[in-house]
């Protein structure tokens, strides 16, 4: 009963977090670029957003943007992340305010906050697999990203790590079976990489705990430029 009373405090404690997230990225916002011949699609919550970075200039979509450009001159790049956002979020809203048909290359990051808001794991693999269909269908190339190893960010209660990281890693099994089943699907595993290199180093976490900052999200970028290319 105790361990389940700090699972809802910390679930609270993350939805003012993802809440504030929100706002901070609503008081930055920009005009979408012009249309041009290499599109790229960003979809998903507050880390395809770029919650926690500093500057506009250091988010992930600007890193990624500015790794492609030498390589394809002139395109657009169309983020319609929301901080927040759980699955049926990007099915229900987020897929539904696409300027195109279809894209060059498409980049997704979505899962954590259907784990931090408790939905079931059936609810979670059919919205997941409803949304694979759709963007493969809509991308010459598809780039997920996995659910991270949040249960190690500063701000997640000890007392609740190891069950926070049982649901990732089982929301994630769910996950790699669907990315598998779509040949123009590539994964980025950023439950390793967090694990790995994101997490094990404070300098890359935002002052919320949470999020990555600047250099996090460079780090991050980097990995998506590779699965975008390779």
């Amino acid at each position: 009963m105790k361990r389940v009373l700090l699972w809802l405090v910390a679930v609270i404690v993350l939805g003012g977090i993802i809440t504030g997230g929100y706002f901070y990225w609503r008081s930055r916002q920009v005009t979408p670029s012009p249309s041009q011949p290499f599109n790229l699609l960003i979809l998903g919550d507050s880390i395809a957003q770029g919650v926690g970075s500093v500057e506009n200039d250091n988010t992930l979509e600007t890193y990624i943007t500015d790794s492609l450009r030498p390589r394809y001159g002139e395109f657009t790049s169309e983020n319609k992340a929301v901080p927040g956002s759980k699955t049926e979020d990007v099915l229900n809203d987020q897929l539904t305010k696409l300027q195109r048909e279809h894209y060059a290359a498409l980049v997704i990051f979505i899962g954590t906050n259907d784990i931090t808001h408790l939905v079931i794991p059936s609810k979670f693999e059919a919205n997941y697999d409803a949304i694979a269909k759709i963007l493969t269908a809509k991308a010459d190339v598809v780039v997920l990203a996995n659910i991270p190893q949040f249960s190690n960010t500063p701000i997640v209660p000890k007392s609740i790590q190891s069950i926070a990281d049982y649901r990732t890693r089982s929301y994630n099994n769910k996950i790699d079976n669907i990315a598998n089943s779509y040949s123009n699907m590539r994964m980025f595993n950023f439950y390793s990489f967090s694990q790995n290199r994101l997490h094990g180093e404070t300098d890359y976490i935002g002052q919320d705990g949470f999020h990555p900052n600047d250099e996090g999200y460079k780090l991050i970028g980097e990995e998506i430029v590779q699965k975008i290319l390779n």
